[in-house]
């Protein structure tokens, strides 16, 4: 998932987060303040649903791409938009397309 400092920074943000939903719902002996809470609430929603693409990110900003991984990865990308766009029922139709055929990239 996470990695040397962004594993600390995800852990920190979550934790805070966490923190400040308790103290904002009167968990923690305070009064209930409902707008606060909201944005707290919002902001955890918010964390969680970044941190699926972290892996993404991390892949993405490795050092150790080259050319020829970016244009493997477009070719993929490309097919898996028109297998979408085309819906799966003509999905064989689709990895055999001429001008989607990715064999001819370097591996």
């Amino acid at each position: 998932m996470c990695h040397g400092r962004d594993a600390w920074h995800c852990r920190f943000t979550r934790r805070r987060l966490y923190k400040l939903t308790k103290y904002f719902s009167g968990q923690s002996g305070g009064e209930v303040r409902s707008g606060p809470l909201a944005v707290a609430e919002e902001g955890r929603g918010k964390v969680a649903a970044f941190q699926e693409n972290l892996p993404l990110i991390t892949a993405i900003c490795n050092p150790g791409l080259r050319e020829r991984h970016w244009q493997v990865r477009v070719c993929v990308c490309l097919c898996v938009c028109v297998m979408l766009h085309m819906g799966t029922s003509q999905l064989s139709t689709a990895t055999h397309h001429p001008q989607l055929h990715c064999a001819q990239l370097p591996h």
